[in-house]
């Protein structure tokens, strides 16, 4: 349909991806089934067991087989995967030594009773992840190990604060092609990184002191020589977007035309209050600052783009949801548990867990046998899990990690609750509302207004009204009525959401570009 190919820059991919993660593999999907356009992932993490999480990802349906990604650590470390096999790394351990297992790890210890070292194994894979090595009981040094079996990567330590001082990268065949040198301030924060690029021969390359340098030069020559039309969707702004903008730049005299697509994911200004003159949100800095140089911007919301619209002169700002859709079998039927409420979402300062657990406080006040069920991962679980224990709710809020089965979650529950102080878009309450789950959240920028309708498919609360929300979560409980036909409107209302709908609307931008 389209005679180019599609590039989504990314940071990450695996089995517990975040929202964004989660957005590029559903907008994947949509281009591979309604517009016949199977994109490929350029991702920047270094994470020597990826592979295999997007091995899982194909055959759980998440991705499709035939997709490809690349890293940029396959591309710095020589490793094609479609060439290499795996090769058991075998440890060397002196016969004087003991081992002692620990939850799946080993641990390696002298005949002085020290650990020299502790080998972790991937929980997912059983195969070896990393190795940290100790001397007199301080850790110096961490190697990782890619699934492959080969080791890929050495971190030193510095013995004061134990932060890493510097990395060196290896190719299969143990040659080095990468060295990182950290650089601290007085103060041990980290002032900058030095990349010193190693040829297979051992000679230095070339050297670079940002990230952004050193994407660039690996994907200029990973596109060297390919004679297509590209489009570079950037996700993650941050880290792609000047690296895409240079890399157009440096192709604008070849016949082969480049084409970037900025994603918005969240607020595209600081403070939301002045949203004509705040400072942009620095994930955006780059973007804002030129809107000539990216050939489209991509926003979840019409409010968002109208805010957009509204301050800058651009003709390329793009509205376009995400997309999700109920797939249950018809045949899937779970009876609703009333006084169940979900929260889907990363346990991160900015979801704002808190003010949900202190709604759901009030909730329970009223209704004893009301449960509160929470699942994700991130930094703040377990501040959270200790505001759960001081309030003494153990037995109705529950602080769950990632869950395999969100659709089952939703279709038990009786209503959704989000506490978010902002989303651009907000999968979760797609999500919940594919599913017939009614949500409540406070009405912020631009998602929950955008997505809700309140007293139709749920209800907006004023942020960050805690008494306000615990009253219209007890409503939804006690009224099975009125929950049922809230059910009914949201299943209705994701509609809008669909594949085919959504799928019109990037064909239309795609089809404009170069125009």
């Amino acid at each position: 349909m389209f005679n180019m190919s599609i590039y989504f820059l990314n940071i990450d991919l695996g089995l517990q991806c975040t929202g964004i993660e989660n957005s590029a593999l559903l907008r994947a999907k949509l281009f591979y089934k309604e517009l016949n356009i199977n994109p490929i992932f350029i991702l920047s993490k270094y994470s020597p067991h990826q592979y295999l999480e997007i091995l899982s990802l194909k055959e759980n349906g998440r991705l499709q087989p035939d997709t490809k990604t690349v890293n940029i650590y396959d591309l710095v470390q020589s490793v094609d995967r479609n060439l290499l096999a795996y090769k058991e790394k075998s440890v060397f351990i002196d016969k004087g030594f003991s081992v002692v297992k620990v939850n799946g790890n080993k641990k390696i210890i002298d005949s002085s009773g020290y650990v020299v070292m502790y080998l972790v194994y991937n929980k997912f894979s059983g195969l070896l992840s990393y190795i940290n090595r100790f001397d007199q009981r301080k850790i110096w040094r961490r190697d990782y190990y890619d699934c492959l079996g080969f080791l890929s990567r050495t971190q030193i330590l510095r013995e004061e604060d134990r932060k890493v001082s510097q990395e060196i990268y290896y190719r299969p065949n143990g040659t080095i092609s990468l060295i990182k040198d950290f650089f601290y301030s007085f103060k041990d924060k980290l002032e900058k990184v030095r990349f010193q690029v190693v040829s297979n021969v051992g000679e230095f390359v070339c050297v670079f002191y940002n990230e952004n340098d050193f994407i660039y030069y690996f994907l200029s020559l990973y596109f060297d020589g390919k004679k297509e039309n590209k489009v570079l969707l950037v996700d993650k702004n941050k880290v792609f977007y000047d690296v895409a903008v240079k890399l157009k730049e440096s192709l604008k005299d070849k016949e082969d035309k480049t084409y970037i697509i900025s994603a918005i994911h969240n607020l595209h200004v600081v403070n939301y209050k002045e949203k004509n003159s705040s400072r942009i949100n620095s994930n955006y800095f780059s973007v804002f600052k030129d809107l000539t140089k990216t050939d489209a911007v991509i926003v979840q919301t019409l409010l968002q783009k109208e805010d957009i619209l509204d301050r800058f002169q651009a003709r390329n700002i793009y509205a376009i949801p995400h997309t999700y859709e109920n797939r249950l079998p018809k045949e899937f039927n779970l009876k609703r548990n009333l006084y169940k409420a979900v929260y889907f979402a990363r346990y991160s300062i900015e979801k704002r867990h808190e003010l949900a657990i202190h709604a759901f406080e009030k909730v329970v006040e009223e209704i004893p046998s009301a449960t509160f069920h929470c699942y994700g991962f991130g930094a703040e679980l377990a501040e959270l899990k200790k505001l759960v224990v001081e309030l003494k709710l153990e037995n109705n809020i529950f602080l769950h990690g990632w869950c395999n089965n969100v659709a089952e979650e939703y279709e038990s529950a009786g209503l959704s609750i989000i506490s978010s102080q902002s989303e651009s878009f907000s999968l979760t309450i797609a999500e919940s509302l594919a599913h017939g789950c009614p949500v409540v959240c406070f009405d912020v920028p631009y998602g929950p207004r955008e997505l809700v309708q309140s007293g139709e498919n749920g209800y907006l609360v004023p942020y960050p009204d805690t008494q306000a929300m615990a009253e219209k979560v007890i409503y939804i409980m006690t009224e099975s009525t009125r929950q049922l036909e809230l059910s009914k409107k949201a299943r209705i209302s994701s509609r809008k959401y669909s594949e085919a709908v959504v799928a019109k609307q990037w064909s239309e931008v795609l089809s404009r570009l170069g125009n």
